[in-house]
């Protein structure tokens, strides 16, 4: 069988045109619409935070791309603590390309805990994005908290939603995911980073 590749490959590390292409894909109504942030992103500033992520040590952001070079999406790591081995998480997807959301999250999942060895993901999810809440929960995340009007979004306060995920958890239940193996196997994931940031 001939697999889909998947390269999930570190930000910093992309062309100048990868970048700016990521950056259109995030500007995008049906994308930031989901964010904190949500007005459209320059080029200086995208700039700005690409320089930055060079020497952070916090954050891990990944380009997603496809057999073809495509862009799928992004996908990042923030608020890397290494000392208690946990970390936030965020992703977005080309709204063009359907049925690539659970793909990205299954195999995240398994990079985090079982290849960068750390044991508690979290994520925060503003309560307008609700397909994103029950994708989250049927990949094992359980809903630890509400902060209630908590940001603001067309002018109006609305909630956050705080879900959670432990290695443990995730090892001993992801086998509940096996009828969704099929699909997944369809699928050769390659993750691009620089090794120095396990050090």
């Amino acid at each position: 069988m001939v697999k889909n590749n998947l390269i999930f490959k570190e930000i910093t590390s992309c062309t100048d045109d990868q970048i700016k292409k990521i950056r259109d894909l995030r500007n995008l109504e049906n994308v930031r619409k989901f964010m904190y942030t949500d007005h459209i992103i320059t080029e200086q500033e995208h700039l700005n935070y690409i320089t930055k992520l060079k020497n952070d040590k916090k954050n891990l952001v990944f380009i997603i791309f496809n057999h073809t070079n495509q862009i799928i999406g992004l996908v990042s790591l923030n608020s890397i603590d290494k000392l208690h081995k946990k970390a936030d998480w965020a992703f977005y997807t080309n709204p063009e390309i359907k049925n690539i959301g659970a793909v990205i999250e299954y195999y995240f999942i398994e990079f985090f805990f079982n290849q960068l060895n750390f044991e508690k993901l979290n994520c925060e999810v503003i309560e307008n994005n609700i397909s994103t809440q029950k994708l989250h929960k049927k990949f094992l995340f359980e809903e630890e908290g509400i902060k209630k009007e908590n940001i603001i979004k067309d002018h109006k306060r609305i909630n956050v939603h705080f879900y959670g995920l432990t290695k443990s958890n995730w090892n001993n239940r992801k086998s509940e995911l096996s009828k969704f193996n099929i699909f997944f196997n369809k699928y050769s994931v390659k993750f691009e980073f620089n090794k120095n940031f396990l050090n």
